[in-house]
């Protein structure tokens, strides 16, 4: 039973994924301090905030609004660790690990929003009716006399 967002996977895994982040970061250039550096750093954090913060919110509608902030923030991290990669502030392998653990927080967060969403009216199964002629109405009777 999922009580606190401490239970959520994903909300754990964005965690976990934020410490690497900044482990990975700590050995950019130092003139990449207030660029790269902090907008990943920012970016990765904004995840499981987000995920806790929706969680603790009033209701589904406002969980899934912070559900899909968060895959926001994911779009930047990715994006941010493209561009570390290309410039060739951390090693491939390194990259290629931390890009995978997000790839798979992105699906978790995919998952989690459809869990969310409410089924559409139109969606909403209606029981088959059952086989055979359908009953006739009772005919009409005219009144009595009095």
């Amino acid at each position: 039973m999922i009580r606190s967002y401490r239970d959520l996977a994903v909300w754990r895994r964005a965690v976990n994924a934020c410490i690497v982040v900044y482990r990975m970061t700590s050995n950019f250039p130092p003139e990449e301090r207030f660029g790269i550096t902090s907008q990943l750093r920012r970016a990765a954090v904004s995840i499981p905030s987000n995920i806790a913060e929706g969680h603790e919110r009033n209701g589904r509608k406002e969980f899934l609004a912070h559900v899909h902030v968060a895959r926001g923030e994911l779009a930047e991290v990715e994006t941010q660790l493209t561009i570390a990669r290309a410039l060739g502030y951390a090693g491939e392998a390194q990259l290629a690990s931390v890009m995978d653990e997000y790839s798979r927080i992105g699906r978790m967060l995919t998952r989690l929003a459809q869990r969310l969403r409410p089924v559409p009216k139109s969606r909403v199964p209606v029981p088959p009716e059952a086989p055979g002629p359908r009953p006739q109405p009772p005919p009409l009777r005219s009144p009595s006399p009095p």
